[in-house]
């Protein structure tokens, strides 16, 4: 009883600080929008395009610092361009796609030298942007946050069926009247700014950690879509809370524990379930 009243004490006393709630707050709706789209983004084999538009958020930031305004407008500036981008590329994933993709990536990387190396000053912003800065969570940027978050679940709950029909046999759903090429780029666009939100929480380099891993792991434990979603979205909050607990008792960052415990998850559920396709579905 005393072990449980002292944990009770000390998640009290980490709650009584602003940042902390702030980050909650922020946390868990990032994580919940981030299991959900990731979950799309898995299935249909979309994790390099996903890779490169949080890549181009590197750019934009930096690029937005240099000019003086909000970081964070100018990763979800960009993520949007390249998410158009790679949405001109076509629905599926094919060589041509892939190296459109990928000359988009090697673009905004050259970008974000360039800016850094313009204002070298900038180095600490830079850092943020790569590695995300979590406490650093404002009450005006929670309400972005909280809004981009219900957005971007409205428009997926809208287009969930067909996004999920096309995902599993585009040919047939292209032959029954479905807009691939229009879902392709809407939800490319979602992933942008959901990306964007999650660069706040783990940044750039991490943020396949909520995206991916929670998706491929939930993905790998079940094949009924609306039961992955949900455990990928459960996982991705998990994963948060865990990070944030951890980190604000110990010296430690955000990113390291939600990037741990996501790999420590999947890897324990491809234990369990085998090695099998990240996620399936169920036709």
């Amino acid at each position: 009883m005393s072990g449980l009243f002292f944990i009770f004490t000390e998640i009290q006393y980490m709650l009584s600080f602003a940042f902390m709630r702030n980050a909650f707050i922020s946390g868990t709706a990032i994580a919940l929008t981030a299991g959900v789209i990731g979950y799309f983004m898995v299935l249909r084999g979309q994790s390099f395009a996903g890779h490169t538009i949080s890549q181009t958020g590197f750019a934009g930031a930096s690029g937005a610092a240099l000019l003086g305004i909000s970081p964070f407008a100018g990763l979800l500036g960009f993520t949007i361009l390249a998410a158009f981008g790679a949405g001109s590329a076509g629905n599926k994933r094919t060589q041509n796609a892939d190296v459109a993709i990928g000359v988009i990536l090697t673009l905004s990387l050259g970008l974000g030298v360039l800016f850094m190396n313009i204002n070298p000053a900038f180095a600490g912003d830079t850092m943020s942007i790569l590695f995300g800065e979590t406490l650093g969570v404002s009450s005006s940027d929670i309400a972005i946050t909280i809004g981009l978050s219900a957005a971007a679940l409205f428009i997926i709950a809208l287009i969930g069926r067909p996004l999920l029909y096309v995902s599993i046999d585009p040919d047939s759903a292209i032959a029954h009247g479905v807009p691939a090429r229009t879902l392709s780029i809407l939800f490319l666009l979602l992933l942008a700014v959901t990306i964007a939100e999650a660069a706040q929480i783990v940044g750039v380099l991490l943020v396949f950690a909520l995206l991916a891993t929670s998706s491929a792991a939930a993905g790998l434990a079940t094949g009924r879509p609306g039961l992955a979603i949900t455990l990928s979205a459960a996982l991705a909050v998990v994963f948060v809370w865990f990070g944030l607990i951890a980190s604000f008792f110990t010296p430690y960052p955000v990113g390291f524990y939600i990037t741990t415990a996501a790999f420590v998850t999947y890897e324990t559920v491809r234990f369990i379930h085998g090695r099998g396709s990240p996620v399936r579905a169920n036709k």
